[in-house]
Protein backbone atom coordinates (compact mmCIF):
# COMPACT_ATOMS: atom_id res chain seq x y z
CA UNK A 1 0.00 0.00 0.00
CA UNK A 2 2.86 2.22 1.05
CA UNK A 3 4.06 2.30 -2.97
CA UNK A 4 0.36 3.01 -4.46
CA UNK A 5 0.81 5.89 -1.98
CA UNK A 6 4.15 7.29 -3.15
CA UNK A 7 2.80 6.64 -6.83
CA UNK A 8 -0.18 8.69 -6.42
CA UNK A 9 1.13 11.32 -3.52
CA UNK A 10 0.64 15.02 -4.59
CA UNK A 11 4.12 15.88 -2.66
CA UNK A 12 6.05 13.63 -5.30
CA UNK A 13 7.54 15.46 -8.12
CA UNK A 14 7.78 13.53 -11.51
CA UNK A 15 11.72 13.70 -13.70
CA UNK A 16 9.12 15.74 -16.22
CA UNK A 17 8.09 17.88 -14.06
CA UNK A 18 11.03 18.28 -12.44
CA UNK A 19 12.57 18.99 -16.09
CA UNK A 20 10.29 21.77 -17.17
CA UNK A 21 10.06 23.63 -14.13
CA UNK A 22 14.12 23.85 -14.31
CA UNK A 23 13.72 24.84 -18.20
CA UNK A 24 11.09 27.63 -17.04
CA UNK A 25 13.43 28.82 -14.51
CA UNK A 26 16.57 28.85 -16.63
CA UNK A 27 14.30 30.38 -19.74
CA UNK A 28 17.05 32.83 -20.44
CA UNK A 29 20.41 31.51 -20.63
CA UNK A 30 18.71 28.78 -21.97
CA UNK A 31 18.06 30.31 -24.65
CA UNK A 32 20.96 32.09 -25.22
CA UNK A 33 22.46 28.71 -24.64
CA UNK A 34 20.81 26.90 -28.17
CA UNK A 35 21.27 30.39 -30.09
CA UNK A 36 25.37 29.47 -29.28
CA UNK A 37 24.95 25.31 -29.67
CA UNK A 38 24.03 26.32 -33.14
CA UNK A 39 26.51 28.40 -34.09
CA UNK A 40 28.90 26.29 -32.47
CA UNK A 41 27.22 23.44 -34.67
CA UNK A 42 27.59 25.46 -37.83
CA UNK A 43 31.12 26.39 -37.69
CA UNK A 44 31.98 22.46 -36.77
CA UNK A 45 30.24 21.93 -40.08
CA UNK A 46 32.06 24.73 -42.17
CA UNK A 47 35.39 23.24 -40.48
CA UNK A 48 34.19 19.57 -41.02
CA UNK A 49 35.02 18.77 -37.52
CA UNK A 50 33.49 16.46 -35.30
CA UNK A 51 32.10 16.89 -31.85
CA UNK A 52 35.10 14.58 -30.83
CA UNK A 53 38.10 16.28 -32.21
CA UNK A 54 36.45 19.75 -30.72
CA UNK A 55 36.46 17.71 -27.63
CA UNK A 56 40.25 17.28 -28.08
CA UNK A 57 41.05 20.31 -28.72
CA UNK A 58 38.90 22.07 -25.74
CA UNK A 59 40.96 18.93 -23.59
CA UNK A 60 37.45 18.54 -22.36
CA UNK A 61 35.42 14.73 -22.77
CA UNK A 62 32.81 14.84 -25.69
CA UNK A 63 29.71 14.18 -23.47
CA UNK A 64 30.67 17.78 -22.23
CA UNK A 65 30.75 18.84 -25.82
CA UNK A 66 27.52 17.04 -26.21
CA UNK A 67 25.97 18.78 -23.75
CA UNK A 68 27.00 22.45 -25.28
CA UNK A 69 25.94 21.83 -28.75
CA UNK A 70 22.46 20.47 -27.19
CA UNK A 71 22.41 24.14 -25.71
CA UNK A 72 22.27 22.50 -22.04
CA UNK A 73 25.12 24.02 -20.76
CA UNK A 74 25.60 27.21 -18.56
CA UNK A 75 28.88 28.08 -20.60
CA UNK A 76 31.35 30.47 -18.55
CA UNK A 77 33.06 33.24 -19.80
CA UNK A 78 36.34 31.23 -20.05
CA UNK A 79 34.76 28.54 -22.03
CA UNK A 80 33.25 30.88 -24.65
CA UNK A 81 36.47 32.53 -24.71
CA UNK A 82 38.21 29.11 -25.48
CA UNK A 83 35.39 27.95 -28.08
CA UNK A 84 36.04 31.59 -29.99
CA UNK A 85 39.62 30.89 -29.94
CA UNK A 86 39.45 27.21 -30.86
CA UNK A 87 37.03 27.77 -33.66
CA UNK A 88 38.30 31.29 -34.60
CA UNK A 89 34.97 33.19 -34.69
CA UNK A 90 33.02 35.28 -32.29
CA UNK A 91 30.22 33.78 -30.61
CA UNK A 92 29.02 36.81 -28.50
CA UNK A 93 29.59 40.27 -28.58
CA UNK A 94 28.96 42.73 -25.77
CA UNK A 95 27.21 46.11 -27.12
CA UNK A 96 26.81 49.47 -24.53
CA UNK A 97 23.75 51.56 -25.10
CA UNK A 98 23.68 54.22 -22.79
CA UNK A 99 20.75 54.39 -20.29
CA UNK A 100 21.26 57.25 -17.43
CA UNK A 101 23.03 59.81 -16.72
CA UNK A 102 24.85 60.64 -13.39
CA UNK A 103 27.17 63.87 -12.02
CA UNK A 104 30.36 62.62 -10.67
CA UNK A 105 30.43 64.92 -7.87
CA UNK A 106 34.45 64.58 -7.28
CA UNK A 107 35.47 65.17 -11.19
CA UNK A 108 32.83 67.54 -12.01
CA UNK A 109 32.38 65.01 -15.38
CA UNK A 110 28.94 63.50 -16.19
CA UNK A 111 28.91 59.83 -17.04
CA UNK A 112 26.54 58.29 -18.86
CA UNK A 113 26.43 54.72 -17.94
CA UNK A 114 25.79 51.90 -20.35
CA UNK A 115 23.62 48.64 -19.64
CA UNK A 116 25.55 46.09 -21.29
CA UNK A 117 23.46 43.69 -23.63
CA UNK A 118 24.76 40.14 -24.28
CA UNK A 119 23.56 37.87 -27.20
CA UNK A 120 24.73 35.52 -30.03
CA UNK A 121 27.10 37.21 -32.79
CA UNK A 122 24.58 36.25 -35.41
CA UNK A 123 21.86 38.21 -33.55
CA UNK A 124 23.95 41.75 -32.85
CA UNK A 125 22.56 44.65 -34.23
CA UNK A 126 24.11 47.03 -37.01
CA UNK A 127 27.78 48.50 -35.89
CA UNK A 128 26.16 52.45 -36.69
CA UNK A 129 23.20 51.28 -34.31
CA UNK A 130 25.86 50.72 -31.41
CA UNK A 131 26.33 53.59 -29.09
CA UNK A 132 29.72 53.58 -26.73
CA UNK A 133 30.04 55.07 -22.92
CA UNK A 134 29.81 59.03 -23.39
CA UNK A 135 31.81 61.23 -20.77
CA UNK A 136 31.11 64.56 -21.02
CA UNK A 137 32.73 67.68 -18.95
CA UNK A 138 30.45 69.91 -17.24
CA UNK A 139 30.83 73.79 -17.59
CA UNK A 140 30.48 74.01 -13.93
CA UNK A 141 33.05 72.56 -11.21
CA UNK A 142 30.31 71.20 -8.83
CA UNK A 143 33.33 71.92 -5.90
CA UNK A 144 33.19 75.62 -6.76
CA UNK A 145 29.79 76.08 -5.07
CA UNK A 146 30.95 73.50 -1.92
CA UNK A 147 33.61 75.94 -0.78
Amino acid sequence: MKEFNDIVSKTKVSGFETTARNERDNKDWLDLSFELALLILARLKELNWTQIQLAEKLQVSPQYVNKIVKGKENLTLATIAGLEKILTTKLISIEQHPVKSMTAQTSGISIFLGKANYSPVGMETKAEERKDFEFKQNEKNNFADAA
